[in-house]
C-alpha cells in the first residue's frame, strides 16, 4: 500500500485507481490517509497503526473469517444443528 508522498491537481482524479476509493474501504482508507499525511510516509506505518490495522482487516476480512471458522467448529462440537439455507426468492434470486 502507498503512502501518500504530496497533494498535488492529479490527486483526486487518480484517487480510485490503485486504490479502495470505490469500495466498501474508502472510509478505513481516508482514515489512514488522513493519519499518514499528517505524520509523513516514514512514522506513519508506526503511528497510524490502528488505522492501518483496521484497512487491513477491511481488506483483507480475516477476523471476520476467524469468527465464521470458529462458531462452525464449535457448533460441530456441540452437535447442533446448522441453520437451513434461506429460501431463494428472499436472495432476490428465483428458483
Amino acid at each position: 500500500m502507498a503512502l501518500p508522498v504530496w497533494y498535488n491537481p492529479m490527486t483526486k482524479p487518480m484517487v480510485k485507481w490503485m486504490s479502495h476509493q470505490g469500495g466498501n474501504c474508502r472510509d478505513f482508507e481516508m482514515d489512514f490517509y488522513r493519519c499518514s499525511s499528517r505524520t509523513g510516509p516514514k512514522k506513519a506505518a508506526e503511528i497510524c497503526s490502528a488505522e492501518l490495522e483496521d484497512l487491513s482487516e477491511c481488506i483483507t476480512k480475516s477476523k471476520e473469517f476467524q469468527r465464521a471458522v470458529t462458531m462452525y467448529r464449535e457448533r460441530k462440537k456441540q452437535g447442533k444443528p446448522f441453520a437451513k439455507p434461506p429460501a431463494g426468492d428472499v436472495a432476490g434470486i428465483s428458483k
